[in-house]
């Protein structure tokens, strides 16, 4: 499973580094709004003769066949075949064990022609390790980044290697395409009119959902679409062709992915033919001096995936990827949406970065450059939740130890993931133990759209908040809210960890009353009493609880802190140092420093020192 992980994880580094390079090269790009020409966008919901679309039923049975075959016959080229009729698959690696048991693995090979010397693609399937049914799936081509969150948040991933379906390379894909396999006989380059590698990889992903559909560990209701970059384009068309993927997310496709192409802005028609001759059909290459003349652009192939819901995600540094003519796509597929009672985007303007708009159809423009982020996934994950009716795990009253949990590697230093689900009050809370090499750093940890918790548990970090900075050491905490610039660096020269919480309220607590905090913990004043004493840090509203409170409490050898009682608050309380025992109900569970204490809403609790020195634990509630 790790090689195979690695290798998916390395092909993916391939093509990022492959879109740096496509965008260093060639003329000179468009990044000047002021300088986009003027267009004008062909109306998705006139039909060729002329006739307006005004009802659902009009759309799905004449125009949007009209313009899958636009898209077809203009840019993608068409599929020369659906399922092969004699395509069978089988499981070629049983179930394996990963990520220390949060998931499970198993390979299954599908033979495109029934024979198993034949073209085949191995479909790699990654599934939730304490799923209790059939469990909802992404299908995401080339992949292995961000696994653990996916699972964590009950979903599976299927992927494949593209090479499976056609290598990307410039030059000599064609011999090696499933596109080959089913040319006409003798046949040694595409025709003008056929599929290109966009389209082949799309091809591929509904080859998976026809062994999806049969698969009793899948949800075969709930299967979405997405991809990245170049993947993206293909998830897009794809997921506009076939009405069984569920919901389609599209991760910065830009250019023949979710961009309106008339704008000519940063990537180009004519640049990518020039640069990637084998994606698209040999139709579309003519269109690079004369877009305006193309029959289609991207709103409508948006469009075509109504009434199913769709996200566009794009990122400020990807301008060679065009964020606002994503956004555009996604505004102006509106109309066909609400053909079906359904909203789009609700605005006009392009949303500030890190502040999702829209229902039906929904966009983003996040901070930093072309890549799929944890943010990127949360508000795919939240997304996907809200329109297919799944929910994330809840987390229960339970204890996270830390000699138990997984450790995974970053390009940056290494983390632990301690706790991912829902609670009563918070859609979505996320703990993780980061842990920072020297010179390296981490941003983003609170967005628009949800809250960060930061305590420091070993070496010294320059935390950042909206440009005010400030050293803090083991101890310390940051309270950043939902909206402010933040950021963590490692300055020092050794290794730095810190815990951070994230979460997202169900309702809007109310507008913040107190800005973001950092407080060291050498200036909290420790104030002792009969039981050890406590360092009170805060108790205020914020801006995703109506009331944060946190302490931190020293509590001698032998001492009980109370009497098992109940709060509406949610608690967590993490292990500084010393032995203690929780009490949770009618159950005892010992814990050491590093463990936390998840205590769910109005659960009975009670701790108490079992060692012989005094414990110290962080209490932290969220109301």
């Amino acid at each position: 499973m790790k090689p195979t992980l690695f290798r998916l994880f390395s092909l993916t580094a391939l093509c990022l580094w492959g879109y740096f390079l496509a965008a260093q090269k060639g003329p000179e790009p468009l990044y000047d709004e002021a300088k986009v020409p003027a267009y004008t966008l062909p109306d998705p919901l006139v039909l060729l003769n002329g006739q307006t679309v005004g009802d659902a039923e009009t759309w799905r049975t004449k125009r949007r066949p009209e313009i899958l075959k636009l898209f077809e016959d203009h840019v993608y080229g068409k599929t020369m075949i659906g399922r092969p009729e004699g395509m069978t698959w089988e499981r070629t690696k049983g179930d394996s064990v990963i990520l220390d048991g949060r998931g499970v693995t198993k390979t299954v090979s599908v033979y495109f022609l029934g024979d198993k010397d034949g073209p085949k693609m191995d479909l790699q399937i990654l599934l939730p390790g304490h799923r209790k049914g059939p469990v909802p799936v992404i299908i995401i081509p080339e992949w292995a980044i961000g696994i653990e969150r996916i699972l964590g948040h009950g979903y599976g991933v299927a992927t494949f290697r593209s090479a499976d379906i056609e290598p990307d390379i410039s030059q000599g894909s064609y011999e090696k395409s499933i596109r080959k396999v089913f040319a006409k006989p003798g046949q040694t380059a595409p025709e003008p009119g056929e599929w290109g590698a966009i389209g082949a990889w799309a091809w591929g992903m509904s080859r998976a959902m026809d062994y999806l559909e049969t698969d009793p560990d899948i949800d075969a209701k709930k299967v979405c679409v997405m991809g990245f970059s170049r993947y993206g384009k293909a998830a897009v068309w794809a997921g506009a062709q076939d009405e069984r993927f569920a919901a389609v997310l599209s991760g910065e496709s830009g250019c023949g992915g979710a961009v309106i192409v008339r704008r000519g802005y940063g990537e180009t028609v004519k640049v990518i033919n020039d640069r990637f001759p084998h994606w698209f059909s040999g139709k579309f290459k003519t269109y690079g001096d004369r877009v305006n003349e193309l029959p289609v652009d991207w709103h409508m192939l948006i469009a075509a995936i109504a009434p199913r819901p769709v996200y566009i995600a794009t990122a400020e540094g990807d301008q060679w990827g065009d964020p606002r003519g994503s956004f555009l796509s996604g505004l102006n597929a509106a109309p066909v949406y609400a053909l079906f009672g359904k909203k789009g985007l609700g605005v006009t303007e392009m949303p500030a970065p890190e502040t999702p708009v829209g229902d039906q159809v929904r966009f983003h423009i996040r901070k930093g450059t072309h890549n799929i982020l944890d943010y990127d996934w949360d508000q795919f994950l939240a997304f996907t939740d809200r329109h297919l009716g799944t929910t994330p795990p809840t987390i229960d009253a339970r204890v996270f130890r830390w000699n138990d949990l997984p450790v995974q590697k970053t390009r940056d230093g290494e983390k632990r993931i301690v706790a991912d689900g829902q609670t009563r009050d918070f859609e979505r809370m996320l703990v993780e133990a980061v842990t920072l090499n020297p010179g390296k750093s981490t941003a983003n940890l609170a967005t628009a759209v949800n809250e960060a918790l930061l305590i420091v548990k070993t070496g010294k970090v320059s935390i950042s908040i909206n440009g005010e900075k400030q050293l803090l050491g083991p101890g310390s905490v940051a309270l950043v809210l939902p909206g402010d610039e933040n950021s963590v660096e490692n300055t020092g020269t050794e290794d730095a960890t810190f815990f951070v919480m994230q979460y997202r309220a169900r309702e809007d607590p109310g507008k913040k009353s107190e800005p973001s905090l950092m407080m060291d913990w050498e200036k909290v004043a420790f104030r002792a009493h009969d039981k050890g004493g406590i360092r009170n840090f805060f108790n205020r509203p914020t801006g995703m609880c109506r009331r944060l409170e946190m302490h931190v409490t020293t509590l001698n050898a032998g001492i009980k802190s109370h009497e098992p009682h109940i709060h509406r608050a949610a608690e967590m309380v993490l292990m500084v140092e010393g032995e203690t025992e929780m009490q949770i109900g009618d159950q005892f569970f010992p814990g050491a420093a590093g463990d936390l204490f998840f205590l769910a809403s109005n659960v009975p609790h009670a701790i108490r020192n079992t060692g012989s020195k005094p414990c110290v634990y962080y209490a932290i509630q969220l109301d």
